[in-house]
């Protein structure tokens, strides 16, 4: 089991080696505008209500964080819906007489809505938190945002450069002005 846990270590430093000196490169061919504005997305992204977390991967924790505060409706009805089942299933088996049907129903709708309500509380209270203080995410996942924020750009650019030379070069100084302006904010 540690020599396992050692691999895994060795795996992952010379992972995140390979990764560095890939990073070292592409700045070395960037341009100063480019590290700019590569440097105000990261900023956009993490001023935008995240939590950046120091590993490389997210926990069980931060993963389940996440998905309480993206699906909490689904997470009530799937902790819910079977606690009533159960508690209705329950209900048969149990005691020395049985009850009538009705009984059940009543005593299995009183035992649900409270199973409910507390399922309710506990998730909402865990989404409230999350959206006040943000989802957990990578360093990974950032720069991956980053990379997608400026492949749209660079697409958003190329479109208005192909639309500009099928019309004429009317708006081409107008396109070189939001460029420098977004570069420079």
């Amino acid at each position: 089991n540690k020599l396992i846990h050692r691999m895994e270590e060795v795996a992952s430093e010379t992972e995140h080696n390979m990764k560095t000196v890939a990073w070292a490169e592409k700045q070395k061919t960037m341009s100063k505008e480019d590290v700019q504005l590569h440097e105000l997305y990261r900023k956009a992204i993490l001023d935008s209500g995240v939590r950046l977390v120091d590993t490389p991967e997210l926990t069980t924790f931060q993963k389940a964080a996440n998905y309480v505060q993206s699906n909490p409706f689904k997470l009530i009805a799937g902790i819910g819906i079977p606690s009533v089942a159960y508690i209705f299933y329950g209900q048969g088996k149990s005691g020395a007489g049985k009850e009538s049907l009705q009984m059940q129903m009543l005593h299995t709708r009183v035992f649900g809505q409270f199973t409910v309500i507390c399922t309710l509380l506990g998730v909402m209270g865990m989404k409230e938190m999350m959206d006040r203080q943000g989802r957990y995410v990578t360093e990974g996942e950032v720069e991956a945002r980053v990379a997608e924020m400026e492949a749209t750009r660079t697409a958003l650019m190329t479109r208005t450069e192909y639309q500009e030379a099928l019309h004429g070069n009317k708006g081409a100084s107008g396109v070189k002005t939001a460029h420098a302006q977004s570069v420079h904010m």
